[in-house]
């Protein structure tokens, strides 16, 4: 593998550190979602699975390994009494290069390895990159015998060609209303669903891109209306189709040169704070006083930042 020889010395598996992190959750009251980011040898050749590797095959992903994985999980942590880890999401961003047997094989075999050990944690299983057509044409639902188990799908509006030059604004604000355009698309969905991943990233780093030219000319107060449209649209689709969600992400970790926050698209606490992102919204109720809520001070729209 051609990242090996890029790799740093294994350090691990640390794995008290994510139990101390369980522990910190269950001291505030909050319930977790466990992820397999990176399965053995790689669901993907991308990033997200802890390396790049151009030369990934589908064949490199060791789906018994990553199973056993997904079993050591539940055993060691879904069975705290806390009921802490309230799900299980499988495995992360699986390439839609894997056959899709393949993938429904290891769905089917990773629930059962969470089943062996709770009963009740949610199972979560992801549909990336493919549309839900694909799954219900292997009669995968999921199965009416997996109890409490729902899929999750990953929606942005930055990534890829046809978002970075092929959308323009409306058409941008018209997918986050209604789901169109995104693959999957969340109404396609049964319900309930996860979005374990959004934001309000646009692809605006490039004057290339449509996107990027029009933003451009428009001042502070217009921007900022742009993207609270972009935050409400997406808020209100979720509430809509009943679906949970996880906005990437609390806190970006990379500030800027001068203090301020590099990524604030990504920034849940500064969206807020920048009027991109309103608490009210979460129930999907449709609260539309914009001019009083942005006319309030900066402050009595944080969330705080003891919460670090």
């Amino acid at each position: 593998r051609s990242w090996i020889a890029r790799a740093r010395a294994y350090s691990g598996p640390d794995e008290d550190v994510i139990t101390s992190c369980l522990e910190m959750c269950e001291s505030l009251g909050l319930t977790v979602n466990l992820c397999l980011h990176g399965a053995p040898g790689g669901q993907s050749g991308e990033q997200a699975c802890g390396f790049a590797d151009p030369l990934w095959e589908p064949a490199m992903w060791d789906v018994d390994a990553s199973v056993r994985c997904v079993e050591h999980m539940a055993r060691r942590w879904a069975t705290r009494k806390s009921g802490v880890v309230d799900a299980i999401t499988v495995v992360n961003e699986p390439s839609n290069a894997i056959p899709l047997p393949t993938l429904l094989d290891f769905y089917g075999r990773a629930y059962a390895a969470v089943r062996r050990h709770s009963a009740d944690v949610c199972v979560v299983f992801p549909c990336y990159q493919r549309s839900f057509g694909d799954f219900a044409s292997e009669g995968f639902c999921p199965p009416s015998h997996m109890a409490n188990a729902v899929f999750d799908c990953h929606l942005y509006h930055c990534f890829g060609d046809n978002w970075q030059r092929e959308t323009t604004l409306d058409e941008a604000l018209q997918c986050a209303r209604t789901g169109e355009e995104h693959w999957p698309c969340l109404p396609h969905l049964p319900a309930p669903a996860v979005v374990s991943e959004w934001s309000l990233r646009l692809p605006v780093w490039d004057r290339a891109f449509p996107m990027a030219r029009q933003l451009e000319p428009l001042d502070a107060a217009a921007q900022r209306d742009i993207y609270r449209s972009l935050g409400r649209n997406q808020v209100r689709q979720f509430a809509g189709c009943g679906a949970g969600w996880f906005f990437w992400t609390w806190k970006v970790d990379a500030p800027a040169s001068d203090g301020t926050c590099r990524e604030p698209h990504w920034d849940a606490r500064e969206c807020i704070r920048r009027g991109w992102l309103d608490p009210r919204w979460w129930g999907g109720e449709p609260v539309d006083d914009d001019a009083n809520w942005l006319a309030a001070p900066v402050a009595d729209r944080s969330i705080g930042d003891d919460a670090d």
